[in-house]
């Protein structure tokens, strides 16, 4: 046949599948995708090469029958991760789902879950389903949700669209992610045509069936890159019994592990925290028989083991995941034991990747001859996620190879960096701050107040009654000295007011200033003060356990229901008066102006850890929590979580060609179906297809030979 045909033929022959398959069932990955034009015919899409990569992964239904995922973890091709089919749509589960979603993770890969689409059902009640059989949550180092668009079912693009986007809004909502996109270019350029999602993973179905580091596929034109390239369905990887989906990961280790989620891992306090090898924020990846669980020694008389390796990429490693709630300067320490007896030749020269604000470093660390904590060092790091510590068995030479490496504990402290002579300021989202009290009464506020953020809690009456929530504002001084106390305060105070609900200001808010060994309390009326206002003049000592707290506690009840700020403090060095100098006379220099005095007005040097980088890409404010009740003394009303509302007799199949028990029957052998739909219907509308298309092809020639 001609090339000039060729399109044309792919074109129809699709366009059959497509309306025959509309009401097929039990679907996986690619089984439409798969019926597209080759990767070496002209598309409307475009050619984007991505990252040399050796990272591999494999997506599962059922048709894969019973998976031996600790084989699938040794295979020799480098599979790191999984991900299993949960159904198609809300007419058939996926009966192996439960088994491999679990097995997935016990085999030390990382994991996540797909569903195969269907535009013309409820796409909340799809999405709830998948959310139901995840137990509504992700684990740390689980992928996002996969969402598989690749039917139509003979709706026109923008209802396609639509749902799509009911989909994505439900699973978002509710996880706290972005889920990831698996289509076609054709597919979805055509049937979707939607560009209202490029920021969000794609993971793209094409099938060369091979794969070299020169391979670029061709993506839709609404995405610039791809995340994850599924090139091949007819894999044989070890543990499974016929044909599997392969796919590759457009980066390294680190790219695959930037898409995964912090899962049930706690959020990294301003006042720091340790995140043990049993932690949620802990991973331990690849082959488990590899990681030796040991125990009697090390943090919590615990610790995993493992040994270096020469290769090209790394195998066994683990993974502390870091989610701070505030951006600052924190030290990271790390626990070492030599103690066991199975530590017989520990590394000596162990790399520590740290990825912190968008930067990774690496540091070289000797893991042999010590015990107890080791400081790796201090880093700046930004608020929120994405951002960890990895130790792999990844050998640089012939003398790093064959050693034991350790994953223990990690500890992770604030650092105030100290006040200079000539003062500071002090930002509210600094390492030196500290809320205290419940993080949802410490609410945030963006474009107001020092650099346009703030916090604001209401006042209480705690006559007799320590102080409900607190600011504190840390402070180590680098030498002694008098400096007058400023506090920020916005003069517009309106948007303050708005968001707490409340009347009025707090015009006897307390602040509590530990100086030296005194103690000194200073009540300010806030609703008056405008830019910096002064708090007082103290005298503060050298070093540190020296503070500032503005507090909630309200001596009068007619301050009680009141809002009060907490924003940056400002310290400014107070110098010595020369006319304090009997033996000083100004008046006999003619050239000394007692009025201008270089020292006492010298600014004060801030000390800022938010680089405007960090601000342009700030995330939410942990502390801003607008489905919290504004008064912080009730109680939220709305806590009760919508109920899914799924078919529990989503295993019945409507489709007139299936029967009650999913319909299709899985082989004896297990080899996954063909390609397509499932149904005899469907061969016999492409049979018609194709005559149809070849009745055109002749008329069409007949024409060209007249």
């Amino acid at each position: 046949m001609s090339k000039q045909y060729l399109p044309l033929v792919l074109g129809l022959f699709t366009l059959a599948m497509m309306t025959s398959c509309a009401g097929g069932g039990d679907a996986t990955m690619g089984s439409y995708l798969n019926l597209q034009y080759d990767e070496t015919i002209e598309q409307a899409v475009h050619k984007t090469c991505g990252v040399n990569s050796t990272f591999r992964g494999i997506d599962v239904s059922k048709w894969q029958g019973d998976v031996d995922w600790a084989k699938v973890a040794a295979d020799p091709q480098n599979i790191k991760f999984a991900i299993a089919r949960v159904s198609d749509g809300l007419n058939y589960s996926d009966s192996k789902f439960d088994t491999n979603y679990k097995k997935i993770k016990e085999a030390g890969l990382i994991r996540g879950t797909y569903q195969f689409f269907r535009p013309s059902q409820d796409a909340v009640k799809q999405a709830d389903y998948l959310l139901e059989k995840i137990g509504n949550k992700l684990e740390a180092n689980d992928l996002p949700p996969v969402i598989d668009v690749e039917a139509d079912e003979n709706l026109s693009a923008t209802e396609v669209a639509a749902a799509v986007t009911k989909w994505i809004n439900r699973v978002e909502s509710k996880l706290g992610v972005k889920p990831i996109i698996y289509t076609g270019g054709y597919f979805w350029d055509s049937h979707v045509k939607s560009s209202d999602f490029a920021d969000y993973p794609l993971w793209h179905a094409a099938y060369p069936n091979t794969w070299t580091s020169s391979s670029c596929p061709s993506i839709s034109d609404k995405w610039t890159n791809w995340a994850i390239w599924q090139y091949s369905s007819e894999a044989a990887v070890n543990g499974i019994s016929g044909h599997v989906d392969i796919n590759v990961i457009n980066g390294t280790l680190e790219d695959l592990q930037k898409l995964t989620y912090g899962g049930g891992c706690q959020n990294i306090p301003p006042a720091g925290r340790i995140i043990d090898e049993t932690d949620a924020c802990f991973f331990a990846g690849g082959n488990s028989k590899y990681l030796r669980h040991v125990s009697g020694s090390g943090y919590n008389e615990a610790f995993i083991w493992s040994k270096t390796w020469i290769t090209a990429e790394p195998s066994n490693y683990g993974k502390w995941s870091f989610n701070f709630e505030r951006s600052g300067k924190y030290r990271i320490d790390y626990y070492l034991t030599n103690k066991s007896e199975e530590l017989t030749d520990v590394a000596t020269a162990i790399p520590y990747k740290i990825m912190h604000n968008g930067t990774l470093d690496s540091v070289i660390i000797d893991q042999s001859g010590h015990e107890g904590w080791k400081e790796i060092g201090t880093y700046h790091f930004a608020k929120g996620g994405a951002q960890y510590l990895i130790i792999d068995d990844k050998a640089e030479d012939d003398a790093t190879k064959g050693k034991q490496f350790i994953l223990d504990a990690v500890r992770i402290t604030p650092v105030c960096d100290p006040v200079p002579l000539a003062g500071r300021i002090i930002d509210e989202e600094e390492s030196c701050f500290v809320g205290g009290g419940d993080p949802k009464w410490l609410r945030s506020l963006d474009d107001i107040g020092y650099k346009n953020h703030l916090i604001w809690s209401n006042t209480k009456s705690t006559v007799g009654s320590a102080a409900t929530s607190t600011g504190t504002f840390n402070l180590n001084f680098a030498a002694a000295g008098s400096y007058e106390l400023l506090a920020y305060i916005p003069a517009d105070k309106s948007p303050i007011l708005a968001a707490s609900g409340k009347a009025s200001i707090g015009q006897g808010v307390e602040y509590e200033i530990k100086h030296g060994a005194a103690v000194s309390n200073v009540t300010v009326d806030q609703s008056v003060a405008a830019g910096w206002y002064s708090i007082g003049a103290f005298d503060f000592t050298a070093g540190g356990e020296q503070y500032v707290m503005v507090k909630d506690s309200i001596s009068a009840d007619s301050y009680k229901t009141q809002t009060f700020i907490i924003d940056a403090i400002k310290l400014d060095l107070i110098a010595d008066d020369p006319g304090d100098d009997p033996g000083d006379d100004p008046g006999d220099d003619p050239g000394d102006d007692p009025g201008d005095n270089t020292d006492a007005d010298t600014e004060p040097i801030i000390i800022n850890d938010d680089t405007n980088e960090e601000e342009a890409n700030k995330p939410a404010d942990f502390f801003n929590d607008s489905g919290e009740n504004n008064n912080q003394h009730e109680e939220d009303d709305d806590a009760v979580e919508e109920k899914p509302d799924v078919n529990p007799d989503i295993n019945q199949g409507t489709n007139n060609h299936q029967s009650s028990d999913n319909s299709v029957s899985v082989n004896q052998n297990n080899t996954q179906p063909k390609r397509g739909c499932n149904s005899a219907a469907g061969d016999v509308s492409t049979f018609t297809a194709l005559l149809l298309a070849a009745s055109l092809l002749t008329v069409r020639r007949k024409r060209m030979v007249k």
